[in-house]
Order: structure tokens, then C-alpha cells, then sequence
């Protein structure tokens, strides 16, 4: 039932991102408009803690955090944000001592709300020590299965991050010469994570998988897939730490033999198409959730949500390259990159 519902839920992100609509998105103040369906109106004395599982600077969470100063902007809330760096610093121990904080720096702001993106917030801060209790909390960015961590509890409500890698590799497949499908991240626990899904969800069966900590590492692998592989998908380079994008594009341009796609923006110089999720939608419907709990709404009876939202991008230098003629019903939905 689980594996139907989300199916469903990835079917309705695909007609939004095939049919062309492709949108991105301190002490405040407040004006009487529409946000989000939530009738505007003072919000002053309210706060509201926003934590981040990685850094600033990671476009991810940066997209996210745009998200949520879009909406929280002018409503009178105070808005604090803490980031975990939990990206840059892998460790367990790291990721204990960076919940314990975190605890910390709650019990000192005392919000009404906190928000959380992505798996380490919810692991080491809302399921370790906040767990059905009285204090709501708003996720986004778990990425395809709540439930891993026992969630929802009665006091979240959530958005689950959900990507398009089935309808990707359908793309790429057009300009492949072959079936075989390899697979290529940074070495962590959500691109791990990313790799178990498809194949339990989508039946991928991966030929040959790479999950590497240095760009060298990476380099290498790369190479190697362009043999073993007909396309691949690159999942993402954050959590490889000497990541320098002017020399992975260079390198890649030099080295392609195969379509290569992926589901992050920021991956897209060394990628021939991308279908990929927009940070800003999550940040801005936690944010909104947030302040439909502060107007009274108890987190419970909000429903659970996946991302609707994609952008469409192409890669004309890398399609150059590869001597590929992308189809025009592709390039008319697409961002251009050059």
C-alpha cells in the first residue's frame, strides 16, 4: 500500500514537470495578503527555529532556507536558523554532538515551531529527543520514506522529498547505445539511500555503482563507467569535499562518451539532462505549515506531502559533445545551460 501511494504521488510530480510548469520560487513585518492559502495576519511574538542538516552555502539547504525567508518575510515572526554541517562532517559522533546542540539551542530559543530539512535534522533532533512530544516540528527533504524513522509522530507534519531518476533514465535512454545503467555520488547516507530506493521502487537494476569521498576518486570512476555503463546517473557531488566544478565540467568534456543525468541543479556541468527538485517549494510549504500550526492546527491533521515541483534542464555543450540532437518537445519545457 505504501509502495502505491508513493507511486501515485510520483506520477502527479511527473505531469507537473512534463506539462511545462517549471518554477522556482531576523524580525519580519506584515501585510494583509495571501500566503500560501493562509490569510496573512500579525504574527509578532512568535518564533520560529529553523534547522538545517547541512551548511550554508550547500544550494540545497540555500533553496530551502529562500523557501522559508519568502514566506516568513513580513509576517512578524522571529526567525532563527541553525545549520548541523552535518554535509561537511560525516561522522556518527559528529552527527550526535550536532543533535545535542541542537536540543540545546532549542531549549534556549524556546520557538513555537521548528523546522527541519533532511535526514540528519529529523534522526539525531526530532526522533532522538523530541519523539510525540509537545513541541511541533514541520520536515522536509526526508527523502522517500518517512516511516524509516517512524514517522509522522502526533506532533510533525511533513513534506517527503521524492525524485524523478525513472523518467530521467527514460530520457537518457534515447541517446544511449546500450541498457546498462551506472550509478555515481558522493559517499553518504542519503545517496546510499537514493541507490537502495530506486532499485526497491523502480526495479533499476544498476551495472555498476560508485560512491566516492574525493574528486580524484571520482574522476576515476567516471572513467571507468564510461565502459562499463550506457548511461549514468550522477547523483551528487556534495559531500565530496575538494568538489571544484570548473575542473570536474573540464574533465567531463574531455572524458564523455555517455549520457549522463541527474536529479541536483548544481550537477548539471557534467550532466546532459537533469529533471530535478526545486528546494524553494519545501521551504516555503514548511514555513506555511508552520504558521498554520501557530493559527491552531495540530500537526497531525496535516496530511503528509511529497514535492510537486521540477525543472527540466540540458546541457547543449555536453550534447555537442556527445554529437546528440535533443528531441524539441524537450528543449521547449527545458532550461538551456551552454
Amino acid at each position: 500500500m505504501e509502495k502505491t501511494i508513493l507511486i501515485v504521488l510520483l506520477g502527479m510530480f511527473l505531469l507537473v514537470v512534463i506539462s511545462g510548469c517549471v518554477t522556482t520560487g531576523g524580525r519580519n513585518t506584515i501585510t494583509n495578503t495571501e500566503i500560501g492559502g493562509i490569510s496573512a495576519k500579525g504574527y509578532e511574538g512568535k518564533k520560529i527555529l529553523y534547522i538545517d542538516s547541512y551548511h550554508e552555502g550547500y544550494e540545497w539547504s540555500d533553496g530551502i532556507t529562500r523557501g522559508i525567508i519568502t514566506v516568513l518575510n513580513t509576517t512578524g515572526a522571529e526567525l532563527k536558523i541553525h545549520r548541523m554541517d552535518t554535509k561537511r562532517n560525516q561522522s556518527e559522533e559528529f552527527k550526535k554532538q550536532a543533535g545535542l546542540k541542537a536540543k540545546s539551542i532549542i531549549e534556549e530559543f524556546r520557538p513555537d515551531v521548528v523546522l527541519v530539512s533532511d535526514d540528519n535534522a529529523f534522526k539525531y533532533v526530532v526522533m532522538g529527543y523530541y519523539k510525540d512530544a509537545e513541541l511541533p516540528f514541520v520536515f522536509c527533504g526526508l527523502n522517500w520514506d518517512a516511516s524509516l524513522y517512524g514517522a509522522p509522530y502526533k506532533n510533525t507534519a511533513g513534506m517527503v522529498e521524492v525524485s524523478l531518476t525513472k523518467e530521467l533514465i527514460k530520457n537518457l535512454q534515447e541517446y544511449a547505445k546500450g541498457e546498462r545503467i551506472g550509478y555515481l555520488s558522493a559517499d553518504t547516507e542519503t545517496e546510499r539511500k537514493n541507490s537502495e530506493y530506486y532499485k526497491k521502487l523502480f526495479a533499476i537494476n544498476f551495472t555498476s555503482e560508485y560512491f566516492v569521498t574525493t574528486l580524484d576518486d571520482w574522476k576515476g570512476a567516471f572513467l571507468k563507467l564510461q565502459d562499463e555503463a550506457d548511461i549514468l546517473i550522477f547523483e551528487n557531488n556534495a559531500g565530496i569535499n575538494d568538489w571544484n566544478d570548473t575542473e570536474a565540467e573540464a574533465f567531463v568534456l574531455e572524458k564523455i562518451k555517455i549520457p549522463v543525468g541527474t536529479t541536483n541543479p548544481w550537477t548539471m556541468q557534467s550532466s546532459l539532462i537533469g529533471l530535478t527538485k526545486i528546494p524553494e517549494e519545501q521551504g516555503e510549504w514548511s514555513a506555511q505549515t508552520a504558521l498554520k500550526i501557530i493559527d491552531g492546527t495540530a500537526p497531525y491533521n496535516i496530511p503528509l506531502v511529497t514535492n510537486k515541483r521540477g525543472r527540466v534542464l540540458v546541457n547543449m555543450k555536453i550534447a555537442e559533445k556527445l554529437n546528440v540532437t535533443l528531441r524539441p518537445d524537450l528543449l521547449k519545457n527545458a532550461e538551456i545551460i551552454k
